[in-house]
């Protein structure tokens, strides 16, 4: 029997929800179920969002009790689930980004925010300052 992944128990909770389905699952099957994974995929759905959010705050449950839960609850039926990624990646280099996160003691992600207000000549400015050479200058922003 192959080993089932994470999609095969979405699309077994959302789509077949057979009762006896957990039972029947072998070793290997049962450790690529992940609560956490199982409940981002499915609050990928607006509707079922609040039901989510309900039975992840129990973080103690079985897997078996959480496919139960999700059986008798999640209307049985096809359905997508777009799973939302991250927006985008840095505009500058990871190097030039831990420079910058220094000199202001700030996170990246406030860093982040605030590229497009400092400009490009002030990046390098901060950035020559801490004795990197023209030509690795020339290679802090992002493609």
């Amino acid at each position: 029997m192959k080993t089932k992944t994470l999609f095969n128990h979405i699309q077994e909770i959302t789509n077949n929800q057979r009762p006896n389905y957990w039972d029947e699952l072998d070793d290997a099957s049962k450790k690529s179920w992940s609560n956490y994974m199982v409940h981002r995929f499915l609050s990928m759905k607006p509707e079922w969002i609040e039901v989510v959010n309900e039975i992840q705050q129990y973080w103690e449950l079985k897997p078996k009790s959480v496919y139960q839960f999700y059986t008798d609850v999640i209307p049985k039926g096809r359905t997508f689930l777009k799973y939302t990624k991250p927006k985008k990646k840095s505009k500058i280099e990871k190097w030039a980004m831990d420079i910058l996160c220094q000199h202001f003691e700030e996170s990246s992600q406030n860093i982040e925010k605030t590229l497009d207000i400092m400009g490009k000549d002030v990046v390098y400015s901060i950035i020559s300052k801490y004795g990197v050479d023209e030509k690795q200058l020339k290679k802090i922003w992002s493609k």
